[in-house]
Protein backbone atom coordinates (compact mmCIF):
# COMPACT_ATOMS: atom_id res chain seq x y z
CA UNK A 1 0.00 0.00 0.00
CA UNK A 2 1.17 3.52 -0.76
CA UNK A 3 2.58 5.86 1.84
CA UNK A 4 -0.39 8.19 1.23
CA UNK A 5 -2.85 5.42 2.02
CA UNK A 6 -0.95 4.56 5.18
CA UNK A 7 -0.97 8.19 6.31
CA UNK A 8 -4.71 8.52 5.71
CA UNK A 9 -5.41 5.23 7.48
CA UNK A 10 -3.28 6.42 10.43
CA UNK A 11 -5.29 9.64 10.77
CA UNK A 12 -8.62 7.80 10.51
CA UNK A 13 -7.54 5.08 12.91
CA UNK A 14 -6.40 7.51 15.57
CA UNK A 15 -9.56 9.61 15.16
CA UNK A 16 -11.78 6.56 15.61
CA UNK A 17 -9.81 5.46 18.63
CA UNK A 18 -10.26 8.88 20.26
CA UNK A 19 -13.99 8.77 19.56
CA UNK A 20 -14.24 5.30 21.12
CA UNK A 21 -13.06 6.67 24.46
CA UNK A 22 -11.41 4.34 26.93
CA UNK A 23 -10.75 0.84 25.56
CA UNK A 24 -8.82 -1.99 27.18
CA UNK A 25 -7.01 -3.04 24.04
CA UNK A 26 -6.74 -2.43 20.31
CA UNK A 27 -6.42 -4.98 17.51
CA UNK A 28 -4.69 -3.51 14.46
CA UNK A 29 -5.25 -5.51 11.28
CA UNK A 30 -2.20 -4.94 9.10
CA UNK A 31 0.75 -2.61 9.64
CA UNK A 32 0.28 -0.11 6.83
CA UNK A 33 -0.83 2.47 9.41
CA UNK A 34 -0.07 3.33 13.03
CA UNK A 35 -2.26 3.88 16.05
CA UNK A 36 -1.19 4.38 19.66
CA UNK A 37 -2.38 2.38 22.64
CA UNK A 38 -0.73 0.81 25.67
CA UNK A 39 -2.21 -2.60 24.81
CA UNK A 40 -1.93 -2.87 21.03
CA UNK A 41 -1.88 -6.17 19.11
CA UNK A 42 -1.33 -6.43 15.36
CA UNK A 43 -2.69 -9.20 13.11
CA UNK A 44 -1.21 -10.19 9.72
CA UNK A 45 -0.70 -13.10 7.34
CA UNK A 46 2.71 -12.02 5.99
CA UNK A 47 5.44 -9.42 6.25
CA UNK A 48 6.57 -6.87 3.67
CA UNK A 49 9.71 -8.87 2.72
CA UNK A 50 7.49 -11.89 2.10
CA UNK A 51 4.98 -9.89 0.07
CA UNK A 52 7.81 -8.71 -2.16
CA UNK A 53 8.42 -12.33 -3.19
CA UNK A 54 5.06 -12.65 -4.88
CA UNK A 55 3.98 -11.14 -8.18
CA UNK A 56 0.45 -12.03 -7.12
CA UNK A 57 0.43 -9.27 -4.49
CA UNK A 58 1.89 -6.56 -6.80
CA UNK A 59 4.24 -5.52 -3.99
CA UNK A 60 7.16 -6.22 -6.33
CA UNK A 61 6.05 -3.22 -8.43
CA UNK A 62 7.03 -0.77 -5.67
CA UNK A 63 10.09 1.37 -6.08
CA UNK A 64 12.86 0.91 -3.54
CA UNK A 65 12.05 4.17 -1.70
CA UNK A 66 8.39 3.08 -1.45
CA UNK A 67 9.42 -0.34 -0.15
CA UNK A 68 11.79 1.24 2.38
CA UNK A 69 9.07 3.54 3.74
CA UNK A 70 6.53 0.72 3.94
CA UNK A 71 8.98 -1.65 5.60
CA UNK A 72 10.02 1.08 8.04
CA UNK A 73 6.41 1.61 9.08
CA UNK A 74 5.95 -2.12 9.68
CA UNK A 75 9.06 -2.24 11.81
CA UNK A 76 7.82 0.79 13.78
CA UNK A 77 4.56 -1.00 14.54
CA UNK A 78 6.40 -4.11 15.65
CA UNK A 79 8.45 -2.03 18.08
CA UNK A 80 5.35 -0.67 19.83
CA UNK A 81 2.90 -3.59 19.93
CA UNK A 82 2.25 -5.65 23.04
CA UNK A 83 2.06 -8.63 20.72
CA UNK A 84 2.06 -9.40 17.00
CA UNK A 85 -0.35 -12.13 15.91
CA UNK A 86 0.28 -14.08 12.71
CA UNK A 87 -1.70 -16.69 10.84
CA UNK A 88 1.32 -18.99 10.38
CA UNK A 89 4.78 -19.68 11.71
CA UNK A 90 6.05 -18.80 8.23
CA UNK A 91 4.92 -15.20 8.77
CA UNK A 92 5.98 -14.92 12.41
CA UNK A 93 9.46 -16.25 11.62
CA UNK A 94 9.92 -13.61 8.94
CA UNK A 95 8.77 -10.87 11.32
CA UNK A 96 11.41 -11.91 13.83
CA UNK A 97 14.27 -12.66 11.45
CA UNK A 98 13.70 -10.00 8.77
CA UNK A 99 11.73 -7.22 10.49
CA UNK A 100 13.29 -7.00 13.94
CA UNK A 101 10.25 -8.15 15.93
CA UNK A 102 11.09 -9.23 19.48
CA UNK A 103 10.47 -13.01 19.42
CA UNK A 104 8.72 -12.71 22.80
CA UNK A 105 6.07 -10.62 21.07
CA UNK A 106 5.44 -13.04 18.19
CA UNK A 107 2.33 -15.22 18.38
CA UNK A 108 0.87 -17.73 15.91
CA UNK A 109 -2.93 -17.73 16.09
CA UNK A 110 -3.91 -19.55 12.89
CA UNK A 111 -6.92 -18.82 10.68
CA UNK A 112 -10.61 -19.63 10.62
CA UNK A 113 -12.98 -20.80 7.91
CA UNK A 114 -15.69 -18.97 6.01
CA UNK A 115 -17.50 -22.10 4.89
CA UNK A 116 -17.01 -25.02 7.30
CA UNK A 117 -17.83 -28.16 5.36
CA UNK A 118 -19.40 -31.18 7.02
CA UNK A 119 -17.55 -34.49 6.67
CA UNK A 120 -19.42 -37.14 4.67
CA UNK A 121 -20.06 -40.44 6.41
CA UNK A 122 -20.31 -42.42 3.15
CA UNK A 123 -17.54 -40.87 1.06
CA UNK A 124 -16.36 -43.20 -1.73
CA UNK A 125 -12.57 -43.27 -1.61
CA UNK A 126 -12.20 -45.89 -4.38
CA UNK A 127 -12.67 -43.37 -7.21
CA UNK A 128 -10.25 -40.39 -7.01
CA UNK A 129 -12.15 -37.11 -7.18
CA UNK A 130 -10.06 -33.95 -7.00
CA UNK A 131 -11.33 -30.46 -6.24
CA UNK A 132 -9.88 -27.11 -7.25
CA UNK A 133 -11.60 -24.24 -5.43
CA UNK A 134 -10.47 -20.62 -5.86
CA UNK A 135 -11.79 -17.28 -7.10
CA UNK A 136 -8.89 -16.88 -9.54
CA UNK A 137 -7.42 -19.61 -11.65
CA UNK A 138 -3.97 -18.99 -13.10
CA UNK A 139 -2.11 -17.84 -9.97
CA UNK A 140 -3.83 -20.59 -7.99
CA UNK A 141 -2.44 -23.23 -10.32
CA UNK A 142 -5.31 -24.45 -12.50
CA UNK A 143 -3.15 -24.90 -15.64
CA UNK A 144 -0.76 -27.09 -13.64
CA UNK A 145 -3.63 -29.02 -12.09
CA UNK A 146 -5.27 -29.77 -15.44
CA UNK A 147 -2.00 -30.91 -16.99
CA UNK A 148 -1.19 -33.13 -14.00
CA UNK A 149 -4.72 -34.55 -14.04
CA UNK A 150 -4.18 -35.80 -17.59
CA UNK A 151 -1.41 -38.01 -16.22
CA UNK A 152 -3.73 -39.27 -13.48
CA UNK A 153 -6.40 -40.21 -16.01
CA UNK A 154 -3.91 -42.44 -17.79
CA UNK A 155 -3.70 -44.64 -14.68
CA UNK A 156 -7.14 -43.96 -13.21
CA UNK A 157 -9.56 -43.53 -16.14
CA UNK A 158 -12.56 -42.98 -13.86
CA UNK A 159 -10.94 -40.21 -11.82
CA UNK A 160 -12.57 -36.78 -11.77
CA UNK A 161 -11.45 -33.17 -11.41
CA UNK A 162 -14.01 -30.62 -10.22
CA UNK A 163 -13.27 -26.91 -10.80
CA UNK A 164 -15.06 -24.36 -8.64
CA UNK A 165 -14.47 -20.61 -8.92
CA UNK A 166 -13.15 -18.25 -11.55
CA UNK A 167 -11.89 -20.75 -14.10
CA UNK A 168 -12.17 -20.71 -17.90
CA UNK A 169 -14.22 -23.29 -19.74
CA UNK A 170 -12.17 -26.46 -19.94
CA UNK A 171 -13.22 -29.40 -22.08
CA UNK A 172 -11.27 -32.39 -20.86
CA UNK A 173 -12.29 -35.98 -20.09
CA UNK A 174 -13.20 -36.23 -16.42
CA UNK A 175 -13.08 -32.46 -15.80
CA UNK A 176 -16.25 -30.82 -14.48
CA UNK A 177 -16.54 -27.03 -14.28
CA UNK A 178 -18.94 -25.54 -11.74
CA UNK A 179 -18.04 -21.87 -12.19
CA UNK A 180 -17.99 -19.19 -9.50
CA UNK A 181 -20.00 -19.64 -6.33
CA UNK A 182 -20.91 -17.42 -3.39
CA UNK A 183 -21.34 -18.76 0.13
CA UNK A 184 -23.88 -16.00 0.76
CA UNK A 185 -26.13 -17.52 -1.90
CA UNK A 186 -28.09 -20.54 -0.54
CA UNK A 187 -28.01 -22.40 -3.86
CA UNK A 188 -24.26 -21.89 -4.21
CA UNK A 189 -23.73 -22.98 -0.62
CA UNK A 190 -25.63 -26.20 -1.29
CA UNK A 191 -23.55 -26.82 -4.41
CA UNK A 192 -20.28 -26.36 -2.51
CA UNK A 193 -21.50 -28.63 0.31
CA UNK A 194 -22.44 -31.34 -2.17
CA UNK A 195 -19.05 -31.15 -3.89
CA UNK A 196 -17.15 -31.27 -0.58
CA UNK A 197 -19.10 -34.40 0.37
CA UNK A 198 -18.00 -36.31 -2.73
CA UNK A 199 -14.40 -35.30 -3.47
CA UNK A 200 -11.40 -37.18 -2.08
CA UNK A 201 -8.71 -34.47 -2.29
CA UNK A 202 -8.39 -30.69 -2.58
CA UNK A 203 -5.74 -29.50 -5.06
CA UNK A 204 -4.77 -25.81 -5.04
CA UNK A 205 -1.02 -25.54 -5.84
CA UNK A 206 -0.90 -21.74 -5.75
CA UNK A 207 2.04 -19.79 -7.11
CA UNK A 208 2.04 -18.05 -3.72
CA UNK A 209 -0.25 -18.48 -0.70
CA UNK A 210 0.08 -16.52 2.53
CA UNK A 211 -2.01 -19.07 4.43
CA UNK A 212 -4.96 -20.53 2.52
CA UNK A 213 -8.36 -20.58 4.21
CA UNK A 214 -9.50 -23.19 1.69
CA UNK A 215 -7.09 -25.72 3.24
CA UNK A 216 -8.67 -25.14 6.63
CA UNK A 217 -12.09 -25.61 5.07
CA UNK A 218 -10.90 -28.91 3.62
CA UNK A 219 -10.01 -30.05 7.12
CA UNK A 220 -13.54 -29.37 8.33
CA UNK A 221 -14.88 -31.36 5.38
CA UNK A 222 -12.56 -34.27 6.19
CA UNK A 223 -10.69 -33.94 2.90
CA UNK A 224 -6.88 -34.08 2.44
CA UNK A 225 -5.11 -31.29 0.56
CA UNK A 226 -2.32 -30.69 -1.92
CA UNK A 227 -0.98 -27.13 -1.99
CA UNK A 228 1.99 -25.09 -3.13
CA UNK A 229 5.05 -24.80 -0.88
CA UNK A 230 5.74 -21.09 -1.45
CA UNK A 231 4.20 -19.19 1.44
CA UNK A 232 2.39 -20.32 4.56
CA UNK A 233 0.12 -23.02 3.10
CA UNK A 234 2.42 -25.76 4.42
CA UNK A 235 1.67 -24.59 7.96
CA UNK A 236 -2.08 -24.80 7.41
CA UNK A 237 -2.03 -28.13 5.58
CA UNK A 238 0.35 -29.72 8.06
CA UNK A 239 -0.13 -33.48 8.36
CA UNK A 240 -3.41 -33.30 6.43
CA UNK A 241 -1.79 -33.39 3.01
CA UNK A 242 1.15 -32.63 0.77
CA UNK A 243 2.84 -29.60 -0.78
CA UNK A 244 4.64 -29.29 -4.10
CA UNK A 245 6.68 -26.73 -6.02
CA UNK A 246 4.34 -24.33 -7.87
CA UNK A 247 4.26 -25.10 -11.58
CA UNK A 248 5.84 -28.55 -11.18
CA UNK A 249 3.49 -30.74 -13.22
CA UNK A 250 5.34 -34.00 -12.55
CA UNK A 251 5.63 -33.28 -8.84
CA UNK A 252 1.94 -32.46 -8.62
CA UNK A 253 1.01 -35.58 -10.59
CA UNK A 254 3.06 -37.70 -8.18
CA UNK A 255 1.29 -36.13 -5.19
CA UNK A 256 -2.13 -36.62 -6.79
CA UNK A 257 -1.22 -40.20 -7.62
CA UNK A 258 -0.44 -40.82 -3.93
CA UNK A 259 -3.88 -39.49 -3.06
CA UNK A 260 -5.44 -41.99 -5.47
CA UNK A 261 -4.61 -44.70 -2.95
CA UNK A 262 -7.70 -44.90 -0.71
CA UNK A 263 -5.67 -45.86 2.36
CA UNK A 264 -3.30 -42.93 1.92
CA UNK A 265 -6.11 -40.44 1.30
CA UNK A 266 -8.09 -41.69 4.30
CA UNK A 267 -5.04 -41.39 6.55
CA UNK A 268 -4.56 -37.75 5.57
CA UNK A 269 -8.30 -37.19 5.97
CA UNK A 270 -8.14 -38.53 9.52
CA UNK A 271 -5.36 -36.06 10.27
CA UNK A 272 -7.44 -33.30 8.70
CA UNK A 273 -10.45 -33.93 10.92
CA UNK A 274 -8.25 -34.20 14.02
CA UNK A 275 -6.81 -30.71 13.49
CA UNK A 276 -9.99 -29.06 12.18
CA UNK A 277 -11.13 -27.70 15.61
CA UNK A 278 -8.01 -25.52 15.69
CA UNK A 279 -9.14 -23.72 12.55
CA UNK A 280 -12.11 -21.59 13.54
CA UNK A 281 -12.38 -17.84 13.95
CA UNK A 282 -13.52 -18.49 17.51
CA UNK A 283 -10.19 -20.19 18.17
CA UNK A 284 -8.30 -17.31 16.53
CA UNK A 285 -10.13 -14.73 18.65
CA UNK A 286 -9.45 -16.76 21.80
CA UNK A 287 -5.72 -16.87 21.04
CA UNK A 288 -5.61 -13.15 20.31
CA UNK A 289 -7.46 -12.44 23.54
CA UNK A 290 -4.83 -14.44 25.40
CA UNK A 291 -2.12 -12.15 24.00
CA UNK A 292 -3.66 -9.20 25.83
CA UNK A 293 -3.66 -11.10 29.09
CA UNK A 294 -0.29 -12.81 28.69
CA UNK A 295 1.47 -11.63 31.82
CA UNK A 296 4.80 -13.00 30.62
CA UNK A 297 4.80 -10.89 27.45
CA UNK A 298 6.48 -7.46 27.46
CA UNK A 299 4.29 -4.40 27.85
Amino acid sequence: MSAAYGSIATVIGRWRLRRAGRVDGVLQVGTSYRVRHDNLVSFEDMTIPQAMLSEQTNWHLMTFPQYRRRASRQRAVYRTVSGAAFTTSWASTSAVQECGLDPRRAYEVGIGVNFPGVPAEDRDWTVPKFLFLARVWETKGVPTVVEAFRKIREKHPKSELHLVGGHPEITEPGVYGHGPVSISDPESARTVSRIWSTVTCLVVPSVFEAAGIVFAEAKHAGVPSIGGNLGGASDVIGSAGLTVDPGDVDGLADAMLRMCDPDVAKKFATNALASAPEYTWTSVVSKIRDIYTDASGPR
